[in-house]
């Protein structure tokens, strides 16, 4: 249940009020209790992967991004060609309808840029593009209502295959590499960028207990999974989580599989590790195997095959996103390569899962505002607040002042996910 605390300060004889701030903690619907999903207790729904409709762009490699208040749709953008030739092209995939709808194009043509959503922007940090062979340092900034790009200030290096997540005003790009192939040796890297402040901060995260690149990624809240990818030598079998809001990172169960390049989809409860490359002794040796690991329980549980593989053989399907419009939890692949990057696909499937995570990023902006009146009368302040989440919220209200003063605690059911409620405190 989120907590959010409201406090009011009072002044005399003109009375300020000098703002309330929302403390918004960790909202995670956890969805259903660990082994009973969606598929178990609704036999009727599919139990193998659907294809839907594909992308209309062929694409592996490509910047992936869903957002909290849109959350049975998501982005992909930028990605590769046959024999890693970059693309500039964006796309938003809506899974009620079973449509995709082309955005502006990236200012550049980006193979494997990262890219996060925060507050109705989407980022992508870095990737490699052409004409020459080169890492970048760009950071693009999409706007998703003028469906416009803008250029943010650049990386503090280059970077690509990289992964980023977003929480509480900040982005955070981790891990990837600064080489080319084939000299793409990880780094440990959490560059840190100050969204309100336009800035990268001095001073990056603390660093990955391993160092890895292509790997699986997934956000759910504060947290960023990080899942196998390559490592300083060969792949790596870590599952890695950094929690964004306290700057720490935590080590998994160990991902057996190890494989370099898989998709990443999180529920409420579990992570999908999707194909990818298993030999690190060769160019590119690819699998449909899907495992499973219930990250409710973390760090107690173990990566387990799902017994339901992919249609095909894919790597470079990192868009592994969950939605609920299709069966009321789905997690997907997008795109890929199903082989060593001579043919690309624009394959679209799902396959029933368990309900998303729900979250918030972290705390709500203030709000202002200021009154007065003469001594002995009644001054009444009326502050709204605008609420696109999708759980149950408490709202805890205290007051610091030398008047008297008098609020309701106010409880909100749940609301549609596009609807944003208001309510006065007086």
């Amino acid at each position: 249940m989120n907590a959010k605390k409201i406090q009011l300060y009072w002044h005399l004889p003109c009375v300020i009020l000098l703002g309330f701030g929302l403390a918004v903690l960790l909202l995670l619907a956890m969805g259903l209790a660990a082994g009973t999903g969606i598929a178990q207790a609704y036999p009727d729904l599919p139990q193998a992967w659907t294809e839907t409709e594909p992308i209309p762009q062929k694409t592996t490699n490509y910047a992936f991004a869903q957002c909290v208040d849109d959350p049975d749709g998501f982005y992909v953008i930028g990605g590769g060609q046959a024999q890693g030739d970059p693309i500039d092209d964006a796309w938003h995939y809506d899974a009620a309808s079973d449509t995709w709808t082309e955005l502006e194009s990236l200012p550049v043509a980006l193979i494997h840029p990262a890219a996060a959503c925060y507050e109705g922007k989407i980022y992508t940090a870095g990737g490699w593009q052409l004409p020459e062979p080169h890492v970048t340092d760009n950071l693009f900034i999409y706007d998703i209502t003028s469906d416009t790009w803008t250029q943010g200030p650049d990386l503090p290096h280059v970077l690509w295959l990289a992964s980023m997540g977003a929480w509480d005003g900040r982005l955070y790009l981790v891990g990837g590499t600064t080489g080319v192939y084939p000299s793409i040796t990880p780094i440990n890297h959490v560059d840190i960028y100050d969204i309100a402040a336009g800035a990268w901060t001095d001073q990056g995260g603390a660093p990955m207990p391993v160092a890895a690149r292509t790997s699986g990624n997934a956000q759910v809240g504060p947290y960023l999974f990080i899942v196998g990818g390559g490592a300083i030598s060969g792949h790596t079998n870590a599952t890695q989580r950094y929690d964004m809001s306290a700057d720490a990172w935590e080590s998994g169960p160990t991902f057996t599989s190890a494989r370099n390049a898989p998709g990443l989809a999180a529920t409420g409860t579990h992570l999908y590790a999707m194909g990818g490359d298993v030999d690190p002794s060769t160019s590119l040796v690819l699998t449909d195997l899907v495992e499973t690991l219930d990250y409710s329980v973390w760090p107690g549980s173990s990566w387990s095959d799902l017994g339901d593989p992919l249609p095909d053989t894919y790597a470079g399907n990192f868009g592994g996103f969950c939605t609920e419009a299709v069966t009321g939890g789905e997690v997907w692949s997008v795109g890929g390569t199903i082989d060593n990057l001579v043919t690309i696909t624009n394959t679209n499937y799902y396959r029933s899962a368990e309900a998303c995570a729900d979250f918030y990023f972290g705390n709500l902006a203030p709000e202002d505002s200021a009154d007065s009146d003469e001594p002995g009368e009644t001054v009444t302040y009326a502050l709204s607040i605008d609420d696109n989440g999708t759980q149950v919220d408490t709202y805890d209200i205290t007051s610091s002042a030398s008047w008297t003063t008098t609020y309701s605690p106010i409880r909100l059911a749940r609301w549609p996910r596009a609807r944003a409620p208001r309510w006065s405190f007086r």
